[in-house]
Parts: structure tokens; C-alpha cells; sequence
């Protein structure tokens, strides 16, 4: 027995280490569904930083500390407390702010929020769209019926408004309403791998690649 723990010792507490630091500083996860595309994609391994905004206790809910709050622009990964889902969406208003979505175009404190054509078909709209001065892409599916307009709406306190990127296809605030900060567990900064079940094979292309 002595022997045994003796060869295995270093790996039982290398196997430690990792668990605590996934359940308290990192994570990774995976995306099942299109409703962050063009930017991520299904299949995607994502890298969350789990102490972007706040130290919880290692697999809990528990609160140590907060160094910031989430931005406008942000990719968070939050739970859906209604569905008991993980969602990943970005961050379109912080609280106090003064939404507004009309014919898909989204108005903030009543600045409409820039977008610019960058590819389009018959099923498929992409566009770059410009968020506190940094620019992602986004996708329109003019054939899918979605929540398109809605009136001026003030984000309650300790509260964000997110959206997915694939705004005709994403269970996002339009739906489930503002998601408490509280509820967010870290921002997702990268795709770590990706993989393709279509085709089985990893997109090369996808490894590593920072998320905007």
C-alpha cells in the first residue's frame, strides 16, 4: 500500500488541484446549440474565466468576494434558474439602461446600436456590429419567426440584459428576462477545441481561437 500511494501520490494531488481550480478559478464548456453563431459554433469547447467578476467557493453558489462587474460587450455564462440550464450569451445593457428592439435593430438609452452588412443569402443575414467600440458578428435568419421589436425597457438593479449573437435563434433576456449578476459564473474568452460531429473531426482552425 505504502509503495502504491508512494508512485501515485503525485498524480492524486496533481487530480486535486485541477478539481479545485475548475470548480473555483476555470472551467470549459461545451456548446450544444447555434444560438451564439457566427462566433461560436456548436461543438465548441469554450474557456470561462470563473474569477472575471467574483471568487466563489469551490462548487457552490457562495460568494468569497467580487472584483468587478460584467461590461457591455462581455460573453458570460450564467444558469438559468426557470430551465436549470447554462447559458452563454453577451451582455447588450447593463443595469439602469434603456433597451429597445425594433425590426431587429437594438437602441440603447436611445443610441441605435451600429451594425454594417458583411455577408447575406436567402436564410442568412451576417453583420459586424459595433458595442462600446468593439466590433463581433452577429446573424439574422429572416425566414425563422422570432421576437424582432419590443418597447423601451429599464434593466432592473444587479441585473443584465444579454442576447445571443444569433439573435433569430437564441433563448436570451427577450424570453427568460434580465439575468442577475449573481448568477453569472465568469466570462468565456476563448474556444479551447472544437469539434464537428457533422464530419467527425476537430476544426483545426477553432484551437485556441480568442473570442470577440
Amino acid at each position: 500500500m505504502k509503495k502504491f500511494w508512494k508512485e501515485w501520490q503525485p498524480t492524486f494531488w496533481f487530480l486535486i488541484l485541477l478539481l479545485f481550480m475548475r470548480g473555483s478559478y476555470a472551467d470549459w464548456y461545451t456548446v450544444p446549440t447555434g444560438s451564439m453563431q457566427p462566433t461560436i459554433a456548436i461543438g465548441d469547447r469554450i474557456l470561462v474565466d470563473k474569477t472575471a467578476y467574483q471568487l466563489r467557493l469551490p462548487y457552490s453558489d457562495v460568494i468569497l468576494t467580487e472584483f468587478a462587474e460584467p461590461q457591455v460587450g462581455d460573453i458570460i455564462v450564467f444558469n438559468d434558474d426557470e430551465s436549470g440550464d447554462r447559458l452563454i450569451k453577451r451582455v447588450i445593457a447593463k443595469a439602469g439602461d434603456k433597451i429597445a428592439m425594433q425590426n431587429n435593430r437594438i437602441y440603447v438609452n436611445g443610441n441605435k446600436i451600429a451594425v454594417k452588412i458583411s455577408r447575406k443569402t436567402d436564410e442568412v443575414i451576417e453583420l459586424n456590429e459595433n458595442l462600446s467600440g468593439k466590433n463581433h458578428l452577429i446573424q439574422w435568419l429572416p425566414n425563422r419567426p422570432a421576437l424582432r421589436t419590443f418597447s423601451s425597457y429599464t434593466v432592473p438593479d444587479d441585473e443584465l440584459f444579454v442576447m445571443g449573437d444569433n439573435r433569430d435563434n437564441s433563448k436570451d433576456s427577450r424570453y427568460i428576462g434580465p439575468v442577475k449578476i449573481s448568477k453569472v459564473l465568469g466570462r468565456a474568452h476563448h474556444t479551447l477545441w472544437s469539434w464537428d460531429s457533422e464530419n467527425w473531426r476537430f476544426r483545426q482552425k477553432r484551437f485556441y481561437k480568442p473570442l470577440d
